[in-house]
């Protein structure tokens, strides 16, 4: 195994951080896509078990996020992190060899790992979606007019992103390193992504009929970051298609206590295998 890190540019010039854990004769790539706020090392732990069962991960920083280049936690369309994500696969690919792909969105990254497949699911063997869902349930409903405005008006305007750490697991260990991670900002974001949050499931919700690819979704069944999961796995219009809830979670399923993150990761790795 061997861990290494670069950068590449955006179509609009930005410098996107990335990281790559590589094996000897991988089996497959996993291409992580984390959450709104964080960065790609939050998923060391995910990216070394991955390892040891044979894949190549790799992840990048969003644009605005962690040790990437940007305005922090702003982007004008989900779209955007789409096509950042797009470049590094054909980074990692050119690299590794045509060996099958695999995109896990969290969160944020469930919402980009969606709207990927719409555009590339030719790219792509299968699909993990965890912490996911339709929408944000952090915001008040009764704001969403507003920030809607606002995003139009003012897209760079940074407002309370509402995100309350201690909806992240019930893990108090991983919320405090959340808390405390330079990396991580979570307390702001600007009015076009909330936008974004808002608007974006009902944009492309008919498009999601067209994706076909193998589809996991996981999520807590105390989840009080997102919420629209069973509306958002009926819009899926896969015949293969599974979802797993786990009791005694909230938003992240691999940042849990030890006996059920363990479980979350090794269910995601058994159903990759199952594919490869």
């Amino acid at each position: 195994m061997s861990y290494k890190e670069g950068s590449f540019k955006t179509k609009d010039k930005l410098n996107i951080f990335y990281r790559i854990w590589e094996v000897e004769n991988p089996k497959g790539i996993v291409q992580i896509i984390h959450g709104f706020g964080e960065h790609s090392g939050r998923y060391q732990h995910v990216a070394e078990k991955l390892n040891y069962r044979g894949f190549v991960v790799v992840a990048n920083d969003h644009r605005g996020h962690g040790k990437s280049e940007g305005i922090r936690n702003h982007a004008k369309s989900f779209f955007d992190y789409v096509e950042d994500e797009k470049i590094l696969t054909d980074l990692v690919t050119k690299e590794s060899g045509n060996l099958p792909l695999f995109i896990l969105g969290h969160s944020m990254g469930s919402i980009i790992a969606y709207s990927y497949a719409i555009k590339y699911q030719d790219k792509i063997k299968g699909m993990i979606l965890s912490g996911t869902g339709t929408r944000n349930s952090t915001n008040p409903v009764i704001l969403n007019p507003i920030v809607i405005f606002l995003g139009t008006i003012a897209p760079k305007l940074q407002l309370p992103s509402m995100l309350d750490p201690n909806g992240l697991s019930y893990n108090k260990e991983n919320v405090e390193k959340y808390i405390n991670d330079p990396l991580v900002n979570f307390k702001t974001a600007t009015c076009a992504l909330g936008k974004n949050f808002i608007t974006h499931y009902k944009k492309v919700r008919e498009q999601l009929k067209q994706i076909n690819i193998p589809i996991l979704m996981q999520y807590g069944k105390d989840d009080q970051t997102m919420t629209g999961q069973e509306e958002l796995f009926n819009s899926f219009g896969s015949k293969n298609k599974k979802k797993i809830i786990y009791v005694n979670c909230k938003h992240e399923i691999y940042n849990e206590i030890f006996e059920d993150s363990k479980g979350a990761i090794e269910d995601m790795i058994q159903w990759i295998e199952s594919l490869c």
